[in-house]
């Protein structure tokens, strides 16, 4: 197998604009149209060292991916996670490690009751991520720049309970989901805490200062600064154990002289 990352195949065919290899995101022309002014193929790596391309003009993932075959990066090329098959050497790429319906702008969009162009002015986007079509999330920072980046690849959890439906951009460390929605909650004092993109997303539209919880085990308490400023913070707590896990880091943080609890029964999967 070939010690070549597959990032620098991609890069080594393609005219790169500008890019940053700590956090594995490279922006170059893209192959798939006549892109000679505007670079907008986007080339990122992930957590796991496999490709991600996606062209912010429009060009699909087949079109790009055709583009990348004509000059000799196939798409077993973009994986680091190959397996040798048989005798003749050839390798090909593992299965996503997702399960059930891919997550795409679409499906997405129908499941949350999103306007899928309102959640485009969120930054979400499709991608292309170990052969399957999936959703690009930005985290950005107070100031608007993008602080780390998360992929969702499925709708939901394995039957098995086991979750793989999102993986980090390669170099992305977690952090609130929403940090520069913070100016809003400053002027209504109040902070709705909620796990996960997508229930932050949902109070947005409906007009609630929201942050997210990248995931009930994730809260760190130096985040409770990001709150300074706001009076009253309530934290919305999921019927189950992560819910609970994600109030007890909660009511043992900083925060706590102004946390207060919001325990919502809801269907199973609904937002």
């Amino acid at each position: 197998m070939s010690s070549v990352r597959p990032i620098d195949r991609v890069l080594s065919v393609v005219n790169v604009a500008r890019g940053s290899d700590r956090r594995g995101e490279y922006v170059v022309f893209c192959i798939a149209h006549d892109d000679r002014n505007t670079p907008n193929l986007h080339v990122e790596e992930d957590e796991d060292r496999n490709v991600l391309l996606w062209c912010s003009a429009g060009c699909s993932q087949e079109q790009v991916l055709a583009a990348l075959e004509q000059r000799g990066v196939s798409k077993p090329d973009l994986f680091a996670d190959r397996i040798e098959a048989g005798g003749g050497g050839m390798s090909v790429p593992r299965k996503s490690t997702a399960t059930g319906q891919p997550c795409t702008l679409k499906v997405y969009s129908e499941k949350k009751k999103l306007p899928i162009e309102w959640l485009r002015e969120q930054g979400l986007s499709d991608v292309y991520y170990m052969g399957v079509p999936a959703m690009r999330i930005p985290y950005l920072k107070e100031d608007g720049t993008e602080g780390a980046v998360r992929f969702r690849l499925a709708l939901e959890k394995a039957e098995d309970g086991s979750d793989n439906r999102f993986r980090w951009r390669k170099g992305s460390k977690p952090l609130l989901y929403g940090l520069w929605r913070l100016e809003q909650a400053r002027e209504t004092g109040y902070m709705v805490l909620v796990e996960g993109e997508s229930d932050a997303q949902i109070l947005w539209y409906h007009g609630f200062a929201s942050l997210g919880v990248p995931g009930a085990n994730t809260w760190r308490n130096e985040w409770a600064s990001e709150l300074d400023g706001i009076e009253k913070v309530y934290a919305v707590i999921e019927p189950d154990h992560g819910g609970e896990t994600l109030w007890d880091r909660l009511a043992a943080s900083p925060l706590r002289e102004r946390l207060y609890r919001i325990t919502l029964e809801v269907p199973d999967g609904q937002d």
